[in-house]
């Protein structure tokens, strides 16, 4: 478990606590965010754009 029965965090097998693995994650899911929503955001307003503009781009 992550987490003890009082609420401190604790370390797992690789050494870290419940705290630096939600860092990790955020790393990750920051990545993540930067490269396919950001992305994905682009690609819908270029088709948004396209369509009520009539093809102008």
């Amino acid at each position: 478990a992550m987490v003890d029965d009082d609420g401190v965090a604790i370390e797992d097998e690789e050494g870290l606590t419940n705290v630096d693995q939600q860092v990790v994650w955020l790393r990750v899911n920051m990545a993540r965010t930067l490269t396919t929503d950001l992305l994905s955001w682009v690609c819908a307003v270029v088709a948004v754009t396209k369509t009520l503009g009539g093809g102008v781009i």
